[in-house]
């Protein structure tokens, strides 16, 4: 009945006006608060003096932005950030309110308002600055920043997640090092290897165990990183444990090297001239055989040459294969859990 409900609010005015005369502000407030009108009684309280009582109403109530005000007006500008950064949040305007956030030092509220707005390399600053290296590195590998994700992985001892940031960037140097400190010295030789870093190559896979099932590839592939050194003695050994009996079609390359290492060790030359006729039979043609084993007949060998130029043209060489893909092969991070 509309006659009821404007009589009861002349009813409530009345009263209202009755304990603002009397300057009552406590019981006003409580009666306005049990008539669920927290922001009138919130009102009431600032005008009584009573700010921190004030806030808490508003804030209670979800009227951030007045509440922000009276805090202001306390002095106390840290919560009164607060209060407009919520403000802020609940309307959707989330990128206002992660400033805001951000200057009241609230950094990891902060941060994960830049998350829900897409701006993931700020959120992963903000972790980082915060000691939180793990969040971090997950957030810079979920943006593609897979330099600062593979640091960070690396420095917390999060092998294959580095190796993975590592391989998107083509930093096989990096690669090689995360492998060792996880004790993987065959996949650190070859991301040496391929990394042209012969040195740390040579020294990662000579740590391979002689129980591995990769010390046939290991020495083999030592062997010929040795030849590339020029440190043809120290290589024979290692091309004499990696072939058998009988060379396959697929040991033409590393046998090519063999040959190449005793074709420059004079005390050698006739297993040379033997290694290369056995290419020629399992490879007809490949690559400077003929050339070289007309050469060394001749008493002239030919100069040596490098896997690393020679692999360039030849898509089967271990210099871009394939053969050594599958060892140690890095799972991708972990997808950010949400906060």
């Amino acid at each position: 009945d509309l006659g009821v409900e404007k009589e009861s609010s002349e009813i409530f005015s009345k009263i209202c006006k009755l304990f603002d005369e009397l300057k009552d502000y406590e019981r006003y407030a409580d009666f306005l608060m049990k008539n669920n009108r927290q922001d009138a009684a919130a009102e009431v309280y600032r005008k009584a003096g009573n700010l921190p009582r004030a806030a808490e109403l508003l804030r209670e109530g979800r009227h951030w932005d007045a509440a922000g005000r009276i805090q202001e007006e306390m002095g106390d500008h840290h919560g009164a950030l607060i209060s407009f950064a919520q403000g802020r949040q609940e309307r959707g305007e989330v990128d206002k309110a992660a400033e805001l956030f951000l200057e009241a030092g609230e950094t990891l509220m902060a941060a994960e308002n830049y998350e829900k707005v897409g701006k993931i390399d700020k959120a992963a600053e903000i972790y980082e600055r915060q000691k939180d290296p793990q969040r971090a590195a997950d957030l810079y590998a979920k943006a593609g920043n897979y330099k600062k994700a593979g640091a960070l992985y690396e420095a917390g001892g999060q092998w294959d997640a580095a190796v993975f940031c590592y391989e998107q960037q083509g930093d096989g140097a990096r690669i090689g090092a995360c492998w060792e400190h996880a004790g993987k010295p065959f996949a650190a030789g070859v991301a040496y290897f391929t990394a042209h870093k012969v040195n740390e190559a040579i020294s990662a896979l000579e740590k391979v165990p002689k129980e591995s099932e990769d010390r046939k590839e290991a020495v083999r592939l030592l062997g010929i990183l040795l030849h590339e050194a020029r440190r043809d003695k120290e290589a024979m050994p290692y091309f004499d444990e990696g072939f058998g009996r009988k060379i396959e079609k697929d040991d033409v390359e590393a046998f090519y090297y063999c040959a190449q290492t005793l074709e420059h060790m004079a005390d050698q030359q006739a297993k040379a001239i033997s290694a290369y006729q056995t290419i020629q039979k399992l490879r007809p043609g490949y690559r400077d055989t003929d050339r070289r084993l007309e050469a060394l007949r001749a008493g002239k060998p030919l100069p040596k040459t490098s896997i690393y130029a020679d692999g360039q043209d030849d898509p089967g060489s271990l210099f871009h294969t394939s053969r050594f893909a599958a060892h140690g092969k890095p799972r991708p991070p972990a997808a950010p859990k949400e906060i």
